[in-house]
């Protein structure tokens, strides 16, 4: 019998409060009936996220810049979704997609990112030229 997985998890490297695409697609996920949780990073000037239908996690980086962060916050990401209970995993930029898909893959659980990311990186790619080799675990 098939079971179908519930529960969502969103990382993005921006700020959680001020992100109005991400709170789109998180909204657009729990009217859905999934458990969402979102994961981003806190700075130190982060409002706080209040009245939200879905949970969030921040990280307090050291790094809030530059190359170190980037490895910070992937290493974080990763070790963080290492010992999350089985959930779809949503890469929303293409600074996240190295450890959901690493995760994704080391335990068979399905995985996507926003496909606009990729095509904003690769312009001359099509819409949807790509997506069933890389855009489904």
């Amino acid at each position: 019998m098939f079971m179908a997985i519930k529960n969502v998890i969103v990382s993005v490297t921006n700020d959680l409060a001020t992100d109005a695409r991400v709170e789109k697609v998180c909204m657009l996920l729990t009217e859905l009936n999934y458990h969402v949780l979102l994961v981003g990073r806190k700075l130190p000037n982060s409002l706080p996220i209040k009245g939200k239908p879905y949970a969030t996690k921040r990280f307090k980086l050291l790094f809030n810049k530059g190359p170190l962060f980037y490895a910070e916050y992937n290493l974080r990401l990763f070790f963080f979704l290492l010992f999350q209970p089985k959930a779809v995993l949503v890469a929303n930029d293409l600074d996240t997609l190295l450890p959901n898909t690493i995760i994704a893959r080391w335990k068979n659980t399905p995985w996507c990112t926003i496909a606009t990311s990729i095509t904003q990186a690769c312009p001359n790619w099509k819409v949807g030229q790509g997506c069933k080799k890389y855009g489904s675990g």
